[in-house]
């Protein structure tokens, strides 16, 4: 009886020893890129309001441009949301660190909406300390692709929209900016598709180790447009480096709209009527840039395949497929 014991004694221990080694032998499977990665607090649901926060330079000015023609094309009343920008050129996550720490004085630029605020101009502390629902942090282009340039600095913004900010379920989003024109004298060793790929990278572990709610994948939608009939000689760039005027800032707009304005008021850029013929300051603009041939008017002609970039980079953040 005793050896029975141990026989059934000595099994069980090779059975639970097998269960543990099968266990620390299964793959590790990554989470899947379609879906929007959420870490914190999801986006807001269903709200009658949305104040949205982006803090940057002239990438933040360029993906924010356009989303008052896409939502006035909804029929959204302006007063039920704001998108402000506090930018400085070429600023980085270290810039706004050192501002945040400063007695600087910052404007808020307001790019669509006009939902009321209790301060447009103050300290980035004051301004930090209202309501927003949604925060929108970025690297500057030029570090975008290494992540060790990201911290400490992203880490101690990052605490501070959350410590600061009054409402609580205040949601930290990303912008993952464009690359630059593939032959701008801006690359160093990295480029085009290469660039790209080495941002996403950089953006995917910032996403698992910083605290970050949500990715807009701006830079994913126009990589996908430059390999539509949408490409200019210049890579949807006005300067080899910002986004041209129209089909450029509308493809960067639409993806704003698809990820941060859909979740709360169930609207899709898929079938927008939006157009956007150039302004008379954006033919300006053009005319006084040594490449001045550089920007495309958004029509009913390609405005569709504007909205499918960015709805395909929305869908798959980290895909060109």
């Amino acid at each position: 009886m005793n050896r029975l014991a141990n026989c059934v004694s000595c099994l069980m221990a090779a059975i639970s020893l097998l269960l543990v080694s099968c266990e620390d032998t299964l793959p590790v499977v990554e989470e899947d890129p379609v879906v929007p990665y959420f870490r914190n607090n999801p986006l807001p649901v269903n709200c009658d309001s949305l104040r949205v926060l982006a803090i940057g330079n002239s990438y933040s000015i360029d993906g924010t441009a356009y989303v008052g023609e896409l939502m006035s094309a909804t029929g959204m009343e302006p007063r039920r949301y704001g998108v402000y920008v506090a930018q400085r050129g070429s600023s980085s996550l270290e810039n706004w660190r050192n501002i945040l720490l400063s007695n600087d004085s910052i404007w808020l630029h307001r790019a669509a909406g006009n939902i009321s605020l209790r301060k447009y101009r103050s300290t980035m502390r004051e301004l930090l300390s209202q309501s927003w629902d949604i925060v929108v942090l970025q690297q500057f282009s030029k570090l975008a692709p290494y992540y060790d340039s990201y911290n400490p600095c992203l880490r101690e913004l990052v605490d501070s929209v959350r410590s600061l900010c009054t409402n609580p379920r205040v949601t930290i989003a990303w912008q993952l900016t464009h690359t630059y024109d593939r032959n701008s004298t801006l690359n160093d060793s990295l480029a085009g598709d290469n660039r790209w790929l080495h941002i996403v990278e950089a953006t995917r572990q910032m996403v698992k180790e910083d605290g970050i709610d949500v990715v807009i994948p701006t830079g994913t939608a126009l990589q996908i447009a430059r390999g539509t009939s949408l490409q200019t000689p210049y890579d949807l760039t006005r300067d080899h480096t910002h986004l041209c005027y129209g089909v450029g800032r509308y493809i960067a707009a639409c993806t704003w709209v698809e990820t941060l304005f859909k979740p709360t008021f169930g609207i899709s850029v898929e079938g927008n009527t939006a157009t956007h013929l150039l302004t008379d300051a954006e033919l300006r603009d053009n005319a006084q840039s040594f490449i001045s041939d550089s920007s495309v008017p958004v029509t009913e002609a390609n405005r569709d395949s504007c909205q499918w970039c960015a709805l395909e980079a929305c869908r798959h953040p980290y895909s060109l497929r």
